[in-house]
């Protein structure tokens, strides 16, 4: 079999291979905090409680290592931030205080553990957003006032660009050096930093809500978590394909929906940490501390199977591993291609469950093929480290 078989098959899709349950936030249940990711470690920053009058901010900072599950906490800021804006650059991690007054940008050296504070910040009112680091500038958009900045840190330096339209942003996201931002009409935008122009794109059926939590991975895009006055917060999943600019449904968010937590990719893992969820029938507010993570993605074809005996493929990169399993009854069949076309592994499964496990000398572009029981097909491509 060779690869160029793949050519000419349905649209690719990314799918997600599914979550798992990281260790708890071991800081106060709180909300409002931040993140950004330096090399393998993940930073959650600030937050506030600010349940039955507490009204108590924080500048605590946790590390996250996803290598060994642990935290450790850092230093902390030199003020409380709360619903801060959190990103990374040259090795620095970079926080927007926004909220609060004086409002202040400050920067995290990993290797003193020690914050510089980087003066103040364009605006002159709060600052509550998002931020996305393309090349070696961040784009941090103000949605209190729909304004939008490019911060240059060498030179420390604020330029106002052209913000994306709607009335309020409420996801933003980098992939493939492109910026998206969806606004509450759900209308899709992507910036051209060079042109400083924005085109619109698809359009996901979001209208009316706000506060969602975005994350890339492998090229693609997912946001979940979006609040709903009405309902409650969102566990629905949606995501986003910019090759074929589409939105669809994914595996569904199985912890507690929240609001007002942090998310951060490490490794080509999402992780949604902590926040605020929200019982629009009491109008109750609880905080959590748990956090959940998802696999690696691959762009999955499903040639057939659509119906009741489909079945799903994933691939986990974290125990470097393929995955199938499906209602269909019986064994799977399966066969590895390297980028050459060659199979590399081949077998069947003794039931309606396979895992296929990679050794380390299997390195690149992958395709899964797995064949359930009643001859549905799908492909999973992926690349392993």
């Amino acid at each position: 079999m060779a690869v160029g078989l793949v050519v000419g098959m349905a649209p690719l899709h990314a799918q997600l291979t599914g979550w798992s349950a990281e260790p708890d936030y071991p800081g106060t249940p709180r909300e409002g905090t931040c993140s950004f990711v330096l090399g393998d470690s993940a930073y959650v920053v600030g937050g506030a409680d600010l349940l039955m009058g507490n009204n108590t901010y924080y500048g605590h900072v946790w590390r996250y290592d996803p290598n060994t599950l642990t935290w450790a906490q850092r230093s902390s800021t030199p003020a409380q931030v709360y619903a801060g804006i959190g990103f990374a650059l040259n090795g620095y991690g970079y926080v927007v205080r926004g909220y609060q007054t004086p409002r202040r940008l400050y920067r995290y050296d990993p290797s003193t553990d020690a914050w510089s504070n980087m003066g103040s910040l364009p605006w002159s009112n709060e600052v509550l957003g998002l931020a996305v680091v393309l090349d070696t500038m961040a784009y941090v958009i103000n949605t209190w006032n729909g304004s939008m900045y490019a911060y240059a840190p060498t030179a420390n330096t604020w330029t106002p660009v052209t913000a994306p339209s709607g009335i309020l942003v409420i996801a933003a996201f980098g992939v493939n050096g492109t910026m998206y931002a969806v606004n509450d009409a759900g209308q899709t935008h992507a910036y051209d930093p060079l042109l400083d122009t924005w085109t619109q794109k698809a359009t996901v059926p979001v209208v009316g809500t706000s506060d969602w939590r975005s994350f890339s991975i492998y090229g693609q895009a997912y946001m979940t978590c979006g609040l709903d006055l009405g309902t409650g917060v969102i566990n629905t999943v949606y995501h986003y394909d910019p090759l074929a600019d589409a939105w669809s449904t994914t595996l569904t968010f199985p912890g507690i929906p929240a609001i007002l937590g942090s998310v951060f990719t490490v490794n080509d893992r999402g992780y949604l940490c902590g926040g605020a969820s929200f019982d629009p029938n009491t109008m109750e507010t609880i905080y959590i501390t748990e956090m959940w993570s998802t696999g690696a993605v691959g762009s999955v074809s499903m040639e057939e199977g659509t119906g009741p005996d489909a079945f799903v493929v994933g691939w986990d990169a974290r125990s470097r591993s393929f995955a199938a399993s499906g209602n269909a009854g019986g064994p799977f069949t399966y066969q590895v291609l390297d980028a050459m076309g060659r199979t590399i592994l081949s077998g069947r499964s003794p039931n309606d469950r396979l895992r296929v496990d990679l050794g380390p000398e299997h390195q690149g572009l992958l395709l899964f093929h797995a064949w359930d029981a009643s001859g549905d097909r799908q492909v999973l491509r992926i690349v392993a480290e």
